[in-house]
């Protein structure tokens, strides 16, 4: 799922325990993967680890499911360099050199989400249909840089990697 931003009216509907909980319920129990954008919320981390016992994060998306389905690079390689679309392989040879597309997938680290709210402060908090935590916990956010400074810091929010 690419939702929108965490802090958008109505996104509880795609971030709540009960949306993740009906989802569980129609993923494969072995190797169903729920993977969605959390545009940077600690709470939707959070609520992905209520519902699934593993849960990891790359880059603002969360993967989430029932067993550690991480694999490492080489398997990794190998399972891309099979993808094809209509027939066709989507990586070439190439796309696997260092700087390549397809090194850069087959390499990624997934973090696990508890090491990841382990390392920020501020409390992140389950998002439910009741709550609607992140649609009203900070208030609306407009996007735009200079408003968004004259708002209360947002702590929730992950903070970039260096």
């Amino acid at each position: 799922m690419n939702t929108t931003f965490h802090w958008r009216a109505n996104v509880t509907n795609l971030l709540s325990r009960e949306f993740m909980v009906e989802i569980a319920r129609h993923l494969e129990p072995k190797h169903g993967v729920l993977t969605f954008n959390t545009t940077q919320s600690l709470d939707a981390f959070r609520t992905a680890s209520d519902v699934f016992p593993a849960v990891y994060r790359y880059a603002g998306f969360a993967y989430a499911g029932f067993d550690d389905f991480r694999v490492d690079a080489e398997v990794s390689r190998t399972r891309l360099s099979q993808v094809q679309v209509h027939g066709k392989p989507i990586f070439e040879a190439e796309d696997f050199q260092a700087s390549g597309s397809g090194a850069k997938l087959a390499g990624a680290r997934l973090e696990p989400a508890q090491d990841l709210l382990k390392r920020h402060a501020a409390p992140a908090g389950v998002i439910t249909d009741a709550n609607m935590l992140t649609e009203f916990r900070h208030g609306k956010r407009t996007g735009i840089a200079l408003l968004d400074r004259l708002l209360p810091p947002r702590e929730d929010v992950l903070i970039r990697d260096r």
